[in-house]
């Protein structure tokens, strides 16, 4: 018997909305998010990416298009009456009140029972990590600490889903990474669907089950982390995930086992997978961990002189900043270096047929 899919928790079909100027934010968004999902929504600032997250919430209606959330049609139903949680980028805690008191709040609002909001919040604040902190003023918390009590009040109400914006924004890189840690973690434990909003190439890799690149309110592509890094759709998805080596020229020649494309006068060679005519326009990119430097192997299909214009350490690799002849940027990541290329330094650098991957639209 042939197994059916489950139903999404979330179904977005066709959502458009334009602002006031003639601004349109989304154009036609349709998607599935899966129950116990860590979905990410990825993309540059005024891409829609809020938006679509404010029309989840309630806080925005579309224009047309509908949103189905546990089988029900929430497309023109209040915030108050979904069961869904949106934590903002700013938190927007209760300053006049204590830790306790923001978690308990939504609880209070449902006319939860006093006795049941006290084990509640309890259970949150030793899940959050937060435990004898239930007592200080927001102002007495750190920033990882507020977060912390954001996300308590917010899945103290069980809902759903849970929605956030930008929430790593205001934290320090130290503090951002363990709290990427943590969220994830949270997600994990408690088996809820998280939608989060980021124009953070590495906060969607590093936490999403499943990411959707928007772009100017086009959702671009949906995909695992590997999926949409080893095959971004078009030139905007390779280019946002960070992808730095993109190319694009014209096929001259073509054979069983390998296609050459002339990209304003240096010719690269690509490993044959389609039967493409000579004088098609071809856009590839090669990732900069492919990237060997001098002196390039001998085998390698591509090879080309170049000088080192820029060396930056990142701690764990090392990323270099190379210079072709015809003045075009490659950049190459070598990790566990021991000893550095110098600036103005003149290298070979080369990769493999199977190292470029084409770019279909």
């Amino acid at each position: 018997m042939e197994d059916v899919a489950p139903e999404p928790l979330v179904r977005i079909r066709n959502l458009t909305k334009t602002f006031p100027g003639d601004v349109k934010a989304l154009k036609g968004i349709s998607l599935d998010v899966r129950e116990g999902e860590f979905f990410t929504l990825l993309g540059p600032s005024g891409s829609g990416k809020s938006t679509l997250l404010k029309i989840l919430a309630g806080l925005e209606t579309p224009d047309s298009g509908d949103v189905v959330i546990a089988g029900k049609d929430m497309t023109r139903v209040p915030p108050y009456r979904r069961n869904t949680s949106l934590i903002f980028q700013e938190y927007a805690l209760f300053p006049h009140m204590t830790a306790e008191e923001n978690v308990e709040y939504g609880l209070k609002v449902r006319g939860i029972d006093k006795e049941e909001r006290r084990k509640r919040v309890e259970e949150m604040f030793r899940f959050v990590d937060l435990d004898g902190k239930q007592k200080r003023r927001v102002w007495e918390l750190s920033g990882g600490e507020r977060q912390r009590v954001a996300i308590a009040r917010s899945m103290a109400i069980a809902p759903e889903v849970l929605l956030l914006d930008e929430v790593l924004n205001t934290l320090d890189e130290k503090l951002r990474k363990e709290m990427q840690i943590e969220l994830r973690r949270f997600q994990h434990e408690l088996k809820k669907t998280f939608i989060f909003v980021t124009h953070s190439q590495e906060e969607a890799l590093t936490m999403s089950d499943r990411v959707g690149v928007m772009n100017f309110g086009v959702l671009e592509q949906v995909g695992t982390p590997l999926e949409l890094y080893q095959h971004p759709r078009n030139h905007f998805v390779a280019d946002f995930i960070g992808m730095s080596n993109l190319f694009a020229g014209d096929i001259v020649a073509t054979d069983d086992r390998r296609v050459t494309v002339d990209s304003n006068g240096l010719r690269f060679h690509l490993r044959s997978n389609a039967s493409t005519p000579s004088g098609s326009p071809l856009a590839f990119f090669v990732p900069d961990e492919r990237v060997e430097i001098g002196p390039a192997s001998e085998a390698m299909a591509n090879r080309f002189p170049g000088e080192v214009r820029d060396v930056i350490f990142k701690g764990p690799y090392v990323h270099y900043e190379i210079t072709l002849g015809d003045g075009r940027l490659l950049r190459a990541k070598k990790m566990g270096e021991r000893t550095f290329l110098e600036r103005g330094a003149r290298v070979q650098v080369g990769w493999d047929l199977g190292d470029a991957t084409v770019l279909h639209s």
